[in-house]
């Protein structure tokens, strides 16, 4: 049986997303509770402008802002959040897949081709990979 080997970058990765998670649920909290004392008409649009301001998950709020309002609203599909939680797994056994056979000196053209991940991406996973 192979274990998952996590380099410490991946550690560190997975450590801030958490921090900066926790930070904006800490900025929804604080807008719901203060909504009526500090004018804040929409109090999840503006933890979400707050949070890329102080460089919260900017990325992921940039590409995903009005999904994760939606999911503050309860107004999201139960179904494509399955659907969605379904391929984040599939993703993340792709890219295990593709650690594993790095480790095992398969080129990154042979690893692309039975980890169904494009070319760049198993390079970029190739040069990030500590132990290889």
């Amino acid at each position: 049986m192979s274990k998952m080997k996590f380099t410490v970058y991946d550690f560190m990765c997975y450590t801030n997303v958490l921090k900066q998670y926790s930070q904006l649920i800490d900025l929804v909290r604080y807008s719901k509770e203060h909504a009526e004392e500090k004018g804040i008409e929409q109090p999840f649009s503006w933890a979400i402008r707050e949070a890329k301001k102080r460089e919260i998950l900017p990325e992921y709020l940039e590409r995903k802002a009005s999904e994760v309002i939606n999911m503050f609203n309860m107004e999201y599909d139960y179904d494509v959040d399955i659907a969605v939680q379904k391929e984040e797994a599939r993703q993340q056994a792709y890219f295990q897949t593709a650690r594993t056979m790095l480790q095992d000196g398969f080129t990154v053209e042979q690893v692309s081709k039975y980890s169904h991940l494009p070319i760049a991406d198993v390079a970029k996973l190739k040069s990030s990979v500590a132990y290889l």
